[in-house]
């Protein structure tokens, strides 16, 4: 439940602080769900490729090509941790806002359907 309310107050935050917001994590978000998906799914695996595959029902290599296609296309800096636990986050609270709001299915977590 913590972990809910955190995303939730996250959320709360990127919404009445669009200056906080990364660029690119919105135009990921809006143009290329299915990479921001996998970006999401890929954090939640600790940047494990296999758990990741496992866990969205897809092969290693889209896994990859998705990830690729984040970084370039989208410029967001996988190999930058404040840029990726920002992103992430950011993609995390948005997901946590559609489920407060009832329009969205829950984050999708390796090796379990919800969060602890």
């Amino acid at each position: 439940m913590r972990p809910l309310l955190v995303f939730e107050s996250a959320a709360e935050v990127f919404a009445s602080s669009p200056e906080l917001r990364s660029p690119e994590a919105e135009l990921l978000k809006a143009k290329d769900p299915l990479v921001a998906e996998t970006l999401l799914a890929w954090c939640g695996a600790f940047g494990n490729i296999a758990r990741t595959a496992r866990t969205l029902c897809i092969h290693e290599n889209t896994v990859r090509y998705r990830l690729r296609r984040a970084e370039e296309k989208y410029g967001i800096l996988l190999d930058d941790p404040d840029t990726l636990l920002t992103t992430w986050l950011q993609l995390r609270a948005a997901t946590a806002r559609k489920l407060s709001s009832g329009s969205g299915s829950a984050p999708v977590y390796p090796d379990r359907s919800t969060p602890a």
